[in-house]
């Protein structure tokens, strides 16, 4: 049994993530999102012969790969859009892990309703989030 895994984001830290997941044995299939032309291009070649990426599976747009038919993404982009991408994507019917906690936004209110919204669509699309 393995398991297909969208990461989104390949900055500085995102890309620290891009090969652990590559590299593990119950990931089937890794897929990559950034809107960066380089950055795209650069991990599309350095995953190239690891024999779990197709070039089809690289994403210049968040919603093309809440489109596609993986299991899971790994949101690694800005913690500001951590929320917001992460209940996108279960509302796609994905999987997600966070890469930081979803209590990084200054104000008290509105971690509240991003923690509610967050919880919400979970209960509702049946997706585990997990950070």
């Amino acid at each position: 049994m393995s398991i297909s895994v969208g990461m989104v984001g390949l900055g500085a830290f995102g890309s620290e993530f891009v090969p652990l997941f590559a590299a593990h044995p119950l990931v089937g299939r890794i897929a990559i999102c950034d809107q960066e032309p380089d950055r795209l291009n650069g991990w599309s070649a350095r995953l190239a012969d690891c024999g779990k990426f197709r070039p089809a599976d690289a994403f210049a747009e968040f919603d093309d790969i809440c489109r596609s038919d993986l299991d899971a993404l790994v949101i690694i982009t800005q913690h500001w859009l951590h929320a917001p991408m992460s209940a996108a994507a279960m509302e796609h019917g994905k999987h997600v892990y966070c890469a930081v906690p979803l209590l990084t936004v200054p104000d008290s209110d509105e971690i509240i309703d991003w923690c509610g919204r967050i919880v919400d669509a979970a209960r509702r699309t049946g997706q585990l989030f997990m950070y």
